[in-house]
């Protein structure tokens, strides 16, 4: 089984977080990862690991091209692990955003991905029970049309794409049904914010069906601001210590996992005045004060 992450841009946190991720598998390895590939614009950034990170870099030129005709960015998700099929075509994938970390055993996945079933990371509902903006317009604009050979109902799934399991004896049929599905939803104009999430879930629900990687794998979307925090304090320490690999390994192994919720439910107005503020004093000006 292959392990694969994609981070580009200029955001240190989205790196950081990428690394935590690996560093949580390097800490209790349990010989069933055979390689992980880092696909990023950023390579220097993962030195550290040696060999035991493989980096494909991406330019800004295979974005583009990436996004495809339409220009959707998030397609990019589903040409990555395409990329990763064409290179090494015989070996499963797990595919893990970069908010992640390995939580308990994966040797379940594994055995999912050996009977040639799908894995994401958890089921969030069919599209007539979710209540966001988003979802119930997807619903109203998909609803009893046919994307790439599937119709599309209030029944149709939506799962959560930080992790995706794809198994070798159907990767190549996902991935060509994900990227069909993908292509046509943003051609008939569907809301695109979640459509490359869309696509994976009914694609592999349809071709092996779906189980869920939450108790294997934690994914932190709904807490970033207290994670961001606990991991620069962490590198920093490595950083200061000048700690080597197999010493930040080590030292990875003291973090208690679950001290720190991986979602915390903000209200509405506390989020809405936060934005507010952080606009309002973002561009101030500030006098320099001489002496």
């Amino acid at each position: 089984m292959n392990l694969m992450f994609l981070t580009f841009g200029d955001n240190l946190k989205n790196h950081a977080q990428a690394c935590f991720a690996i560093l949580s598998f390097l800490s209790k390895n349990e010989g069933i990862v055979d390689k992980i590939y880092m696909f990023t614009d950023r390579p220097d950034f993962y030195e550290f690991f040696g060999d035991r990170v493989q980096c494909i870099k991406i330019t800004k030129e295979t974005l583009t091209e990436w996004e495809g005709e339409h220009q959707f960015f998030w397609r990019v998700k589903i040409k990555a692990v395409e990329h990763l099929v064409n290179l090494d075509p015989n070996s499963h994938i797990l595919y893990l955003d970069s908010d992640t970390f390995k939580y308990k055993s994966i040797s379940k996945l594994k055995d999912l991905l050996d009977n040639n079933q799908g894995i994401m990371h958890k089921k969030e509902g069919a599209l007539s029970d979710l209540t966001t903006k988003t979802e119930k317009m997807m619903l109203k604009q998909m609803k009893n049309k046919t994307f790439a050979g599937i119709t599309i109902d209030g029944k149709s799934e939506m799962w959560n794409a930080g992790t995706i399991g794809v198994p070798k004896g159907k990767n190549r049929e996902i991935v060509e049904k994900s990227l069909s599905l993908c292509d046509e939803m943003c051609a008939a104009g569907v809301t695109r914010r979640l459509i490359e999430q869309f696509s994976f879930s009914v694609a592999t629900k349809e071709i092996c069906g779906l189980t869920p990687a939450e108790e294997q794998i934690g994914h932190y979307w709904g807490n970033k601001s207290e994670w961001n925090e606990m991991i620069s304090g962490f590198f920093t320490n490595v950083a200061l210590s000048n700690l080597d690999l197999n010493a930040t390994i080590e030292k990875f192994k003291e973090i208690n996992l679950i001290e720190i919720p991986i979602i915390k439910q903000r209200k509405n107005t506390q989020v809405r005045l936060e934005r507010l503020l952080s606009k309002a004093f973002k561009y101030r000006n500030f006098e320099k004060i001489e002496a």
